[in-house]
């Protein structure tokens, strides 16, 4: 998960550097009350709040690796 700050980007771009292409594109953002609602409720996030930026994060992993 990364926050929308310059230190998380910069580890996102040296992970990509250094492993290249077997880095998904896909990036989780951190967002707190989707995440530890659906955690303290025992659900899924995906399921919990489904038009949540970061379920459509989650979202677009799923669907990278399924590709893959």
């Amino acid at each position: 998960m990364r926050n929308r700050n310059g230190v998380d980007m910069a580890w996102v771009q040296a992970l990509k550097d250094t492993f290249g292409e077997a880095v998904f594109d896909s990036v989780i953002r951190y967002q707190a009350k989707p995440i530890s609602t659906a955690s303290l409720n025992h659900q899924v996030v995906i399921e919990a709040f489904p038009s949540s930026p970061v379920s459509h994060d989650y979202q677009s992993l799923v669907n990278e690796v399924l590709k893959g």
